[in-house]
């Protein structure tokens, strides 16, 4: 899929802070042409929308950085708690998976070579989060017992709404995954074929928004449309 693209007009640096807030602006006209010529509208989503993720990307000089984020619906499959044997081997199938950016990222020209990616198992994050809060929340609700056993209930009570909060949060489980090539020849890179939309049939939409050879722009990928031309 080619890139309609327009001049730089932010940093590299300010590209990914923006695009991690989800106010990245990479067009006038938010729009991007598809293969058949036709244009149409870059529409912005929700930070977490189960179907979609977005993947940022950035060459400067040497490096190819690229950054990913889904929801984990998309690539898991579920988002709660990970109980059982089964929920446990599709997160580290996942992690396995993602862990191999050759893979997921077919570059044609530059001359490029992964070195290893960077991300964190957001199950494993909520789940130690949540024991941490347990354990917490426990301990002072035991302290304030002893000292006034109405004050203990008051506590409880604000327990009980903390957890409700915490269990809304745990709902929205995200994977967020970093990759990092060095290229001898950057510029030379003429597409991209994100094999990642194939592996993970989740994922219906990839909302692309790149830095690339002192340009911007924005697309959208989908399974049947995996390569992004520049």
């Amino acid at each position: 899929m080619k890139c309609r693209s327009v001049p730089t007009i932010i940093t590299l640096s300010s590209m990914l802070l923006l695009a991690q807030s989800g106010t990245l602006l990479v067009a006038a006209d938010h729009s991007h042409v598809h293969g058949d010529g036709h244009e149409a509208e870059y529409e912005t989503h929700d930070a977490h929308e189960h179907g979609r993720a977005t993947l940022t990307l950035v060459a400067d000089s040497q490096e190819l950085s690229l950054q990913l984020e889904s929801p984990a619906m998309n690539i898991v499959g579920f988002e709660h708690a990970a109980k059982t044997k089964e929920h446990h081997q599709k997160v580290e199938r996942a992690l396995s998976a993602l862990s191999e950016p050759s893979k997921l990222f077919i570059i044609n020209g530059g001359k490029c070579q992964f070195i290893e990616p960077h991300m964190e198992n957001p199950f494993s994050l909520a789940e130690n989060k949540h024991g941490e809060h347990d354990s917490h929340e426990n301990n002072d609700s035991h302290t304030e017992h002893d000292e006034h056993e109405d004050h203990h209930e008051h506590e409880a009570h604000e327990t009980h709404e903390s957890h409700d909060e915490h269990a809304k949060e745990a709902e929205h489980r995200e994977f967020v995954v970093e990759y990092n090539a060095i290229c001898q020849l950057t510029n030379d890179i003429r597409e991209i074929d994100v094999q990642l939309l194939k592996l993970f049939h989740g994922i219906e939409q990839l909302d692309v928004q790149y830095i690339y050879a002192g340009k911007q722009g924005a697309v959208s990928l989908n399974p049947k449309q995996t390569v992004l031309e520049f």
